[in-house]
C-alpha cells in the first residue's frame, strides 16, 4: 500500500508540475510541441523494443504488436478524436468533470504500462488542453476528479496488469509497443510547410536524441 501511495504521489507531482510549466505554452505552440513530443516518444521506442523481446520474439509476439499498432493507428485515419471522452457532455464548451476522470484514468493506466504514452491518447480525445488548463488554473474540481480518476485507475488494474506481465510478458509488452507506435499516427499533425520544417523537424530530432540517451543511460 505504501508503495502504491508513493507512486500516486509521484506521478501527481510530476504530473502537475509539468502541466504548470506546459499550460502556457501548448495552445500557442501546438504544433512544435507535437513534434517535440513524438520526438521524445520515438526516442525510448529502440529501448522498449529490447525490453519487450527479452524472452524472445514469437508468431503470437508479432502479431500482438501488429495489432497494437492497427487498432491505434485505426483512429487517426477515422478523423480527429472527441473533443471529450466519448459518451460525456460537455458544458458551455468546458468538459464535465467525467471527462476529467476519465482523463486521470487514463494517466494512471499509462503509469502502469511501460512505453505507453497517456499525454498522444488525451490529445487525440481533445483532453489534454483543457486538463492543462484546469491544472493552470488550480481548478479544484477538475483536479480532484483527474485524482480520482488515476487512483482508482491503479487500484482496479495494477494487479491485473502485474499478473499479465508476469504470464504473458512478451504479448503485452508488444502490444504496448505497438499501441505506442499508433499513437505516433494518431497526434502527427502533418508535415510542415516551408521554413517551418526545419524547425519542427528539429524539435523531433533533439527529442529522439534526449529520450534516447536518457534510455541508454537507464540501461
Amino acid at each position: 500500500m505504501t508503495r502504491r501511495l508513493a507512486l500516486c504521489v509521484g506521478i501527481a507531482v510530476g504530473f502537475v508540475a509539468f502541466a504548470l510549466a506546459l499550460g502556457r505554452f501548448f495552445p500557442a505552440r501546438h504544433d512544435p510541441l507535437i513534434f517535440l513530443f513524438i520526438g521524445l516518444i520515438a526516442g525510448t521506442l529502440p529501448s522498449a523494443w529490447k525490453a519487450a523481446k527479452t524472452d524472445g520474439m514469437g508468431p503470437a509476439e508479432a502479431i500482438a504488436f501488429a495489432l497494437g499498432v492497427a487498432l491505434i493507428a485505426a483512429g487517426a485515419f477515422a478523423g480527429k478524436g472527441p473533443s471529450v471522452a466519448p459518451g460525456v457532455a460537455a458544458a458551455a464548451g468546458h468538459p464535465a468533470l467525467a471527462s476529467f476522470f476519465a482523463a486521470g484514468a487514463i494517466v494512471g493506466a499509462g503509469s502502469l504500462l511501460p512505453g505507453f504514452s497517456a499525454s498522444f491518447v488525451l490529445i487525440w480525445l481533445g483532453l489534454y488542453e483543457p486538463l492543462l488548463d484546469a491544472l493552470r488554473e488550480l481548478d479544484v474540481a477538475a483536479g480532484l476528479a483527474a485524482a480520482i480518476g488515476a487512483l482508482a485507475a491503479l487500484a482496479a488494474l495494477s494487479r491485473a496488469v502485474s499478473a499479465l506481465y508476469r504470464r504473458f510478458h512478451g504479448i503485452v509488452s508488444f502490444s504496448v509497443l505497438g499501441f505506442t507506435v499508433g499513437s505516433l499516427a494518431i497526434v502527427f499533425p502533418g508535415f510542415p510547410q516551408g521554413a517551418k520544417a526545419v524547425g519542427y523537424f528539429a524539435l523531433a530530432t533533439a527529442g529522439f536524441l534526449s529520450s534516447f540517451g536518457l534510455a541508454r543511460v537507464g540501461d
